[in-house]
């Protein structure tokens, strides 16, 4: 066995190894969220084209699923520009609420995830309708911490328009 003893510590290469278990490390939980990801679209998608009868939504071009429940006043549909008054709840597909407003919550149409965006735009001023997101349209591999939410989870949101606020 050699003596260290009287040998300098190299902290320089001591930094580089840490360093790179710290790379390697951060790797694997990519890796880890990329794959639990994929593994909740897919559940997502099954969920959703196992709706059916009544409860089968419409798929738009980017993805998202809707629902519409009531369309509302078709003169007063919001667009990314505008901002809306809304009532929701959003679920997930195992019927978990993550989220819901308690009273009417107002917010610019740009400035939530994609799929929310799009869907209220799909109903005028007091109409509803439901909105099946897509990880890719929601939250992707990055949920909000504690929210419960896993990456890639689809998002079940029903939304009622209360007001739209022209911008």
């Amino acid at each position: 066995m050699a003596d260290n003893a009287n040998q300098p510590f190299d902290y320089e290469q001591a930094l580089k190894n840490v360093e790179a278990a710290y790379r390697n490390k951060m790797q694997s939980l990519r890796e880890q969220r990329m794959a639990l990801a994929r593994e909740n679209a897919e559940k997502g998608e099954k969920f959703v084209n196992s709706l059916t009868g009544d409860d089968k939504p419409e798929k738009r071009k980017s993805g998202l699923y809707f629902k519409v429940l009531a369309a509302g006043d078709a003169a007063k549909t919001a667009t990314k520009a505008d901002s809306v008054r809304v009532n929701y709840e959003g679920r997930l597909i195992d019927g978990k609420t993550f989220d819901k407003s308690r009273r009417p919550v107002e917010f610019p149409v740009s400035a939530v995830v994609a799929g929310f965006s799009e869907g209220v735009q799909l109903v005028g001023e007091g109409g509803k309708v439901r909105l099946y997101i897509p990880g890719d349209l929601g939250y992707g591999v990055n949920p909000p911490p504690g929210s419960g939410i896993l990456p890639g989870s689809m998002l079940v949101f029903d939304v009622e328009i209360v007001e739209v606020i022209k911008g």
